[in-house]
């Protein structure tokens, strides 16, 4: 019986090793009891280097009402001394099977250094791209140019989009993961530039149909920002 539990336990360790991430090791978080009134007030965390960050939005993070609505977001701060062009995100789908799969579309909201609004976007997400070196599949990438004068990012869900649903790849077959697999391939090679400029088409191979899933209201995504150089 030791002997049985004892393989048991070393089955599950190497489960649970195999699982884990290439992603950073770190997930940053900032928490907020009370909803705040004005995003001066709000905690922002200073992106450093040019890692890809994870950074988590549950129900504890800091909320403020936007114009869509109270949610829940997380703030970022651009460093000064060195100005950046792109911002790029990753966000995994999550749940077993359609329909219990939910995705978190976040969008972003450029501040300048007195925080005031410049510009708000949904940016358009594109499914398995394999970009910012995520090769899990499930996973919505896009990309977005940062105003030249934006001193802070705010990531939140616009809840009044969400019950607008979100495409989902779900192969199943042979010939549809094989499908899948060219079509991340192809996105893959388009470049960030292409992805912010929206010159990217949807693709679609041997009449892959997509499914139709719903938002989440929270979520984790992976950000990374890229330093001028266009």
């Amino acid at each position: 019986m030791f002997r049985l539990l004892a393989l048991i336990n070393i089955a599950l360790f190497l489960v649970s090793c195999g699982s884990v991430p290439s992603s950073p090791a770190q997930t940053l978080k900032s928490t907020s009891k009370e909803a705040i009134s004005s995003l001066s007030s709000a905690n922002y965390i200073q992106y450093t280097a040019t890692d890809t960050l994870r950074l988590k939005i549950d129900e504890d993070s800091q909320k403020f009402t936007f114009r869509s609505g109270t949610s829940n977001f997380f703030g970022l701060k651009i460093p000064e001394e060195k100005k950046y062009s792109i911002v790029e995100i990753t966000t995994k789908a999550q749940g077993p099977l359609i329909p219990l799969i939910r995705v978190y579309i976040p969008t972003l909201s450029f501040l300048d250094s007195d925080f005031n609004e410049i510009s708000t976007i949904e940016p358009v997400y594109y499914m398995d791209t394999k970009k910012l070196e995520d090769t899990r599949y499930g996973v919505y990438y896009a990309s977005t140019f940062i105003p030249k004068n934006a001193s802070y990012v705010i990531i939140y869900s616009d809840i009044s989009k969400l019950s607008k649903p979100v495409q989902y790849f779900n192969g199943g077959s042979l010939s549809l993961d094989v499908a899948l697999e060219k079509m991340s391939k192809m996105y893959k090679e388009i470049d960030k530039v292409d992805y912010a400029m929206g010159k990217v088409k949807t693709l679609d191979y041997y009449g892959f149909v997509p499914r139709l899933v719903k938002r989440d209201q929270v979520g984790e995504i992976r950000i990374a920002l890229t330093p001028n150089s266009y």
